[in-house]
């Protein structure tokens, strides 16, 4: 069941997105990505691609495709609750299309990943300033969740970037409680064809060796450098010891953030 809508959670009646509001829910903290799945060859024999994603942390995300007007790619955009309060009660989520030269990219397909539940797209889904927002049968409780997929030509150098829909921007994330409890997006990623897009999830922070004056410690930069200490590279090791000669002129008060 398909409907299209524009309008306040009060056209939508009852529905999980016309929650609540709270300071901090279950899904604070998440983030709404896209993913290009390139093993998937696209057929129009094929009613969904919904579980395809093959997405399962949300830091491997592939969010560049190519410029390819003869082959349609499928992509997916999904919510990670990986960073989230949790636990993960999604009943409802919404997203949608910042703006973008629809002239470079043509769909060839798409389609909510809820089951054929309900959605509530705005009228000129998908398209660019367009967005949906879907409702799901029962609860989903994984921390990558798929929300949607897509089958699309590109015949050009094209980013769409993902947003709040245009017709739900409150919220995106719905828990399934009595009464729902909304949250906002953390932040939104994007999907480039013939240029990198962007993950929100990014990627875990490297970390190395740090002289923290005799002693060596494994840890990233930042957190080298935010006690005072030396980093000696990504990836480098503590051991041999580097830095048992090391003698460094500090204050006391440097030396107190060491042992913090």
């Amino acid at each position: 069941m398909t409907l299209s809508i524009r309008g306040s959670c009060a056209a939508v009646g009852l529905l999980v997105l016309c929650g609540a509001r709270a300071v901090a829910g279950p899904h604070a903290g998440g983030i709404v990505l896209a993913h290009l799945n390139p093993a998937i060859e696209y057929t129009s024999s094929v009613s969904s691609y919904q579980g395809m994603s093959g997405l399962e942390e949300c830091k491997k995300a592939i969010v560049e495709g190519r410029v390819d007007a003869e082959r349609a790619q499928v992509w997916f955009v999904l919510a990670s609750f990986e960073n989230s309060r949790g636990p993960v009660n999604l009943g409802g989520a919404g997203f949608g299309f910042g703006d973008y030269d629809g002239s470079r990219l043509q769909f060839s397909g798409f389609g909510p990943c809820n089951d054929g539940f309900l959605e509530l797209p705005s009228n000129g889904w998908p398209g660019p300033r367009e967005g949906t927002a879907l409702v799901f049968q029962d609860p989903r409780r994984r921390d990558v969740e798929e929300l949607y997929w897509f089958a699309s030509y590109a015949y050009g150098i094209v980013t769409v970037p993902l947003a709040p829909a245009p017709h739900f921007p409150s919220s995106q994330f719905a828990s399934r409680d009595t009464p729902p409890v909304e949250d906002e997006a953390e932040d939104f990623g994007s999907i480039g064809f013939g240029t990198p897009g962007y993950n929100p999830c990014g990627q875990v922070s490297a970390r190395g060796a740090c002289c923290l004056f005799s002693r060596c410690a494994q840890m990233t930069r930042d957190e080298c450098e935010g006690r005072g200490g030396r980093y000696l590279g990504d990836n480098t090791a503590c051991f041999p010891d580097p830095c048992a000669e090391e003698q460094i002129q500090t204050t006391w008060g440097t030396l107190k953030k060491i042992y913090e």
